[in-house]
């Protein structure tokens, strides 16, 4: 709330000095009250200021890949990797017998099958992630009001969004759904000139980027995919 303050030698006036003590009264009152309505805005007031903070920041700062984010996709995949040895582990402690002789043989043998049928899940999994992990290790993204940067090592890519043709979002098929790199993708920034840049999930949330380039009105083609493998490009 702004208050503007009349001129030092306005205050001696009757009039302006009543006026003031009027304002001052109001201001009172409005810091003093404790009606419902009040209690309800100010929560909501508060929410709408950390709003603009959160979206100011996402503007001003660089998103970049890190650990957390590394983490969250290659859980799943991780866990299938470590389950062919939890159940040797647990198959071990299950067959031992009254003079706690173990036959690891058969256990090694049947974990080692059962390693291989994972591996159908486990290896695709690394792979996708070790090239997302490869392609944008060195990549940062910066949304500007008119374009977005794109930095990868020592390259600075300014892309103006009048200069983007669409944008392709590559994800798994939903079908798909229950494999281990189900959550993986990537978005392609294909401009006028048939240049494009990407990045992929492990640098930028794909709903949220995709969501910003919409708010210029740019074209959003979706891809529904097996194995959403990034080609070379440009950036």
């Amino acid at each position: 709330m702004t208050v503007n303050l009349p001129a030092s030698g306005d205050l001696a006036t009757p009039l302006s000095a009543a006026g003031f003590f009027v304002v001052q009264v109001k201001f009172l009152i409005f810091i003093g009250s404790s009606t419902g309505q009040t209690k309800q805005q100010i929560p909501k007031l508060r929410q709408f200021f950390a709003v603009s903070r959160n979206l100011n920041a996402a503007l001003l700062s660089n998103i970049k890949m890190t650990l957390k984010n590394n983490l969250k996709f290659i859980a799943w995949t991780l866990l299938w990797a470590v389950l062919p040895l939890l159940v040797f582990l647990i198959v071990i402690i299950i067959n031992q017998d009254e003079t706690k002789s173990i036959e690891i043989g058969k256990t090694f043998f049947a974990t080692v099958i059962f390693s291989c049928c994972i591996s159908f899940l486990t290896v695709p999994g690394l792979l996708l992630h070790l090239k997302y992990y490869l392609t944008d290790k060195n990549k940062s993204i910066r949304f500007r009001p008119t374009y977005v940067e794109i930095t990868d090592k020592s390259n600075l890519y300014k892309i103006y969004f009048k200069q983007i043709s669409k944008i392709e979002r590559h994800q798994v098929s939903w079908s798909l759904r229950r494999f281990p790199w189900s959550e993986y993708g990537y978005v392609k920034i294909i401009l006028n000139t048939n240049e494009f840049y990407s990045f992929n999930c492990l640098t930028h949330d794909l709903i949220s980027s995709v969501a910003k380039f919409q708010q210029q009105n740019i074209p959003i083609k979706d891809y529904s995919e097996i194995y959403p493998w990034i080609s070379k490009g440009s950036g």
